[in-house]
């Protein structure tokens, strides 16, 4: 998406091409979607029968199939057979999700693209000393919801059918979705099954269960104006410094002040390497000490990052039964250059495993 370069209004700074590749904006269907393509590819598994293996299709309930559903109590295909193996999901509601606060229309939070066309002549920007550039795209703030997907299933024996629930039951409480793309966590409580017989001779087994999506939408333009806006990191920061002649040669305008610009103006970014649940780390770093003037500011080693769990900012401390817990803790271990992240599954919430990206954005260097 370019902007019209003929608006006198604009700059060339805002006319900046959005890559194919980059999802703009999350809408109801791209979750369906996600739920969709993760029970196909993930959980539902093939069944065995006679030496035979047995794919399990899935289909979406659209009106016409559901409302013969309802009534017969099974599917049958164009040719009026009863389809059996047969998964069939429906939506039936979008509801605004409490659990998570409200955040301004005009708020965003950042996510990165490390690789830029920009950097593609990297040997001369390492002559020159030009930091490689990253793309930063600020997405405002989604609207958090609650899908409720209703699920049947059917099989000829119960055999079959246990195989699938067991599937499900595994996959609860837990992300569903793309692991390129975005993820959702999902809820099952409780299945129903029950068996009928069908012309006299065929058992059907049929099971009913309802799944809860935890999700959130994000329009492609609200009021006209993009929700993702994309901008480019800064390649080089240059410090003038004014020296006064006439007396010592000490330099003039930032004098001591130089260790504490180069700590306001560290602002790293980095994606945390998996080492156990709720344990993530980040290794060859270097932790420069907080200035005296910015101690106050930075009581606390977390007080120097902001963290993200799949994109969403996870605050430090957290509300559980009306006490204040602490969400998570950073340690860094100068022997070793080692940040270590440990999460609390209480206050989180969930646990987070190697399926999560943790991002962070902090003050230290990469050695």
């Amino acid at each position: 998406m370019t902007q019209d370069p003929q608006d006198r209004n604009k700059t060339r700074a805002d006319q900046i091409t959005t890559p194919d590749e980059f999802q703009l904006g999350i809408d109801i269907k791209d979750i369906d979607q996600a739920i969709n393509d993760y029970m196909i590819d993930v959980i539902v598994p093939k069944l065995e029968s006679d030496g035979r293996t047995i794919d399990v299709p899935l289909i979406y309930g659209n009106a016409e199939r559901w409302k013969s559903i309802q009534k017969d109590g099974y599917f049958r295909d164009s040719r009026g057979q009863i389809q059996i193996p047969l998964i069939v999901f429906k939506r039936n509601s979008v509801d605004r999700d409490d659990s998570i606060r409200f955040f301004s229309r005009e708020l965003s939070y950042p996510t990165f693209k490390r690789y830029s066309s920009k950097n593609r002549y990297d040997r001369f920007s390492a002559l020159n000393n030009i930091e490689p550039t990253f793309e930063s795209y600020n997405v405002t703030m989604p609207e958090y919801v609650t899908l409720t997907y209703e699920i049947s299933m059917w099989t000829n024996y119960t055999e079959h059918m246990n195989t699938l629930i067991e599937a499900f039951r595994y996959a609860s409480d837990t992300y569903w979705g793309d692991k390129d793309k975005f993820k959702f966590r999902s809820f099952i409580d409780s299945f129903s099954t029950e068996q009928t017989t069908v012309s006299g001779t065929e058992r059907v087994v049929r099971t009913d269960f309802t799944l809860e999506v935890k999700g959130y939408i994000i329009p492609k333009k609200f009021n006209n104006q993009p929700t993702t806006k994309k901008s480019y990191s800064v390649k080089e920061v240059k410090v003038i410094q004014e020296v006064d002649l006439t007396g010592t040669p000490e330099p003039r305008g930032y004098g001591g002040d130089i260790i504490l610009l180069e700590f306001l103006s560290l602002r790293e970014t980095d994606i945390l390497t998996y080492d156990s649940d709720n344990v993530f780390t980040l290794s060859d770093v270097d932790y420069p000490p907080v200035p005296p003037e910015l101690e106050s500011s930075f009581p606390d080693d977390e007080d120097r990052f902001t963290v993200y769990i799949n994109g969403i900012q996870i605050d430090r401390f957290g509300d559980v039964g009306g006490t204040t817990v602490e969400v998570w803790n950073v340690v860094f271990d100068q022997n070793t250059n080692t940040l270590t992240f440990t999460f609390n599954s209480i206050g989180l919430g969930f646990t987070v495993t190697d399926d999560d990206e943790v991002s962070i954005i902090g003050k230290y260097k990469k050695l």
